[in-house]
């Protein structure tokens, strides 16, 4: 994936910092993809990360792999949640 990082605190989920993969995650859960009980941590849904990025930092080829769920709707609800 790529993101525009000019808004965010980095990469990496930090507690009360706006960041690309908080905002991910959260539009992976809000999509159907993660269960309520697996939501909030990273390691039960196999969350894996390439690289990470500083403050303000974009990126064109990030690499994120995650066990998600295909909500009934079918992969391309979870496809267009995921296209912000």
């Amino acid at each position: 994936m790529g993101y525009c990082g000019a808004a965010y605190q980095g990469m990496q989920i930090n507690p009360g910092a706006r960041t690309i993969e908080g905002e991910l995650h959260r539009a992976m859960y809000d999509a159907g993809g993660i269960r309520e009980s697996n939501f909030g941590d990273l390691q039960k849904i196999g969350w894996s990360r390439a690289a990470r990025t500083d403050k303000g930092v974009s990126a064109v080829g990030q690499i994120i792999c995650a066990k998600l769920e295909i909500p009934n709707a079918g992969a391309e609800l979870l496809l267009e949640v995921l296209s912000i």
